[in-house]
C-alpha cells in the first residue's frame, strides 16, 4: 500500500453493493488484480474478517468521531504532554476506532484518564494498573459492558464506591 491509500487502519466502511457488511479497516493486501484491498473486521462479530479492494468499499462517516478526537486532544493536545499521556492518547483512539473490547493503559504512570473513555461502549476489560490515578472520570459510568477493571497500584485515596455500582457487568476489580 501506498501513501495515497483510500483507507486507513480503524477506518469505519461498509460495502457499496451486494450483501451488506460494515466493519473497521484492519489489514491491507496487493496482488496483480487488486492493487489496493482492505482486510476488514465486521462492527457485530468480533473476529470475523472479509477482503474487498477499495473500489467496493466506502467510508462511513462518523458525526461523533470528531467530537470524541477533540476531547481526546483537549486531554492531551499535541507537543503539550508527557509522551506517556500522547501514548495513551493514541491507544484511546485506536481502541474507539476499532470498537475494542480491552484497553490497555498499564504503567504510562497517567494522573488522569480522559472522560471521553465513557464513549468506549464495547470495552470490557480496562486495565490502568501501575499509573498514578487518584480518581476516575464520571465518563467511566457509561461503560455499561465493563466486566473486568484493574486499578492496582495507583494512587486512589478511596475507592469510588458510587462509579462502580453503577458498572453492573463488572465481575472482576482489582485494587
Amino acid at each position: 500500500m501506498n501513501e495515497m491509500s483510500k483507507f486507513q487502519i480503524g477506518d469505519h466502511v461498509r460495502k457499496k453493493s451486494g450483501s451488506e457488511w460494515e466493519g473497521f479497516v484492519c489489514g491491507t493486501y496487493s496482488t496483480a488484480l487488486t492493487p489496493e484491498g482492505y482486510a476488514v473486521e465486521s462492527a457485530t462479530h468480533k473476529g470475523s474478517v472479509q477482503i474487498y479492494p477499495a473500489s467496493a468499499l466506502e467510508l462511513i462517516e462518523e458525526e461523533e468521531q470528531p467530537a470524541f478526537e477533540s476531547e481526546l486532544k483537549e486531554w492531551a493536545p499535541f507537543g503539550l504532554v508527557c509522551e506517556q499521556r500522547a501514548e495513551a492518547s493514541e491507544l484511546i483512539l485506536n481502541a474507539y476506532r476499532m470498537n475494542a473490547t480491552e484497553l490497555n493503559l498499564n504503567r504510562l504512570n497517567l494522573t488522569s484518564i480522559p472522560d471521553c473513555i465513557g464513549r468506549l461502549s464495547n470495552l470490557q476489560g480496562l486495565y490502568l494498573h501501575n499509573n498514578q490515578l487518584q480518581y476516575l472520570p464520571n465518563g467511566i459510568v457509561n461503560l455499561s459492558n465493563l466486566r473486568w477493571l484493574n486499578l492496582n497500584k495507583n494512587q486512589m485515596k478511596e475507592l469510588p464506591v458510587k462509579v462502580i455500582q453503577k458498572l453492573t457487568k463488572l465481575e472482576t476489580l482489582y485494587i
